[in-house]
């Protein structure tokens, strides 16, 4: 209600309107917002005209050489020698002979007691391709015996086939025979020994 002379409230128009309570709380904000950039900016224009001017690279600057060719080195090591070298390009190693040890002789031995029943020949050695040599000692009471010798059962059976021996304490060789030899003597008048001796290896 106005005044004045009715009651004092009609002098009121003068009076400036004010803003609102919410545009007041607003304006302190905004004077500290202002002075906090301007600090800022200030800083580091302080910052920019007290410090000489540098680089900041994003990696640390490494003194001395530091480019780094391991790459290239084992390309170079590899690649250029990556075909396989030629023969003449190998290594040599000497090459020995294999030396084969002497091999170690044995004597093979075997005696019969030729009898005039044996209705076959019989064998007194097998055949043997390392024999060396070989010793047939033919013993009989009786000096007209007769032994037959050969390297065959059924060449031992005829005296025209096989080597005949007259007994009477008689020795021979028979060098450089490798073959069997079959024993028969079907005109003994008692017994035969026939021993033999032979060097293999």
């Amino acid at each position: 209600m106005p005044f004045g002379a009715n009651g004092g409230a009609a002098a009121a128009w003068w009076l400036p309107r004010l803003p609102h309570s919410s545009a007041w709380a607003r304006i302190p904000c905004e004077m500290a917002g202002n002075r906090q950039r301007r600090q800022s900016d200030n800083i580091e224009r302080f910052i920019r005209m007290s410090l000489p001017h540098f680089d900041f690279p994003d990696s640390p600057h490494i003194a001395g050489d530091a480019k780094d060719d391991d790459a290239e080195v084992i390309d170079n090591l590899v690649e250029s020698h990556a075909e396989p070298p030629t023969p003449e390009q190998m290594p040599t190693v000497p090459i020995e002979p294999n030396i084969e040890p002497p091999r170690i002789t044995r004597l093979i031995s075997n005696t019969l007691n030729v009898n005039k029943a044996w209705a076959e020949p019989t064998l007194l050695l097998p055949a043997d391709p390392n024999r060396k040599s070989l010793e047939i000692n033919v013993t009989s009471a009786n000096a007209t015996d007769v032994v037959n010798f050969a390297d065959e059962k059924n060449k031992a059976q005829s005296a025209s086939t096989s080597f005949v021996v007259v007994p009477a304490s008689r020795s021979f060789t028979l060098t450089g025979h490798t073959g069997a030899v079959w024993v028969y003597a079907p005109n003994l008048v008692d017994t035969a020994v026939v021993t033999c001796v032979a060097v293999t290896s």
